[in-house]
């Protein structure tokens, strides 16, 4: 409607813009080594390239006749927000083109028990999560940046339980079983609850790790 203008910084749900302060806290938990390549695959307008530590780096945008899922070349790390609508297409290609490992932000219902066992035989293991809940883009859904590398890390598992015959899905939901039975094992202390006033978190946005 005209006059009306939208809360969050987007037109659309695949053009949502990451606050620069939390690609800065997303890019820490990367751990890369002094020399290693870093892509950027959705540039947007930049505030993960523009905070990559190193000159060492590369970056494509669609909107800028940059087509990442078009590319073969390979990079060290890839860290992005990535497009809402491609979680599929873009987790598959960030694990082939990455040497190292790949950083995701992305809603947090993206991140299925299937994709993780299709990353994990590729040699790809879960080393943190960092929920997140922004702010600044105005609806609630959870998004979550999640951090892949080819070492398993013996405080953070993944458990993906089968469904039994005797189980069934909530009425109505068609989603596969293995969508619905996942769950994240971390053995250090209990987490405890964060609120946009804790000195943990950022402002706007509410973030805690499940591994630190």
């Amino acid at each position: 409607m005209a006059g009306i203008k939208p809360k969050h910084h987007h037109s659309d749900r695949d053009r949502i813009f990451t606050p620069e302060d939390v690609a800065k806290e997303c890019i820490k938990k990367i751990p890369a080594s002094v020399g290693d390549s870093w892509c950027d695959c959705c540039l947007g307008e930049g505030v993960f390239y523009n905070n990559f530590p190193t000159d060492n780096k590369y970056w494509y945008e669609i909107d800028k006749d940059r087509d990442f899922l078009t590319s073969s070349e390979k990079y060290d790390w890839i860290v992005t927000n990535i497009p809402f609508s491609k979680p599929k297409e873009f987790i598959a290609k960030m694990s082939d083109n990455c040497n190292k490992g790949f950083g995701i932000l992305c809603l947090a219902n993206s991140m299925t028990a299937t994709r993780l066992e299709q990353l994990k035989k590729k040699g790809l293991y879960l080393n943190s999560v960092t929920i997140l809940y922004i702010k600044d883009w105005g609806f609630g859904y959870r998004t979550d940046f999640y951090v892949f590398t080819r070492q398993e890390v013996d405080n953070l598992k993944v458990m993906i339980t089968e469904r039994t015959k005797s189980q069934t899905l909530p009425k109505g939901n068609s989603a596969d079983a293995e969508e619905h039975n996942i769950s994240l094992k971390d053995n250090s202390d209990e987490l405890s609850q964060i609120s946009s006033n804790d000195e943990t978190s950022l402002n706007p946005n509410i973030m805690f790790n499940l591994r630190g």
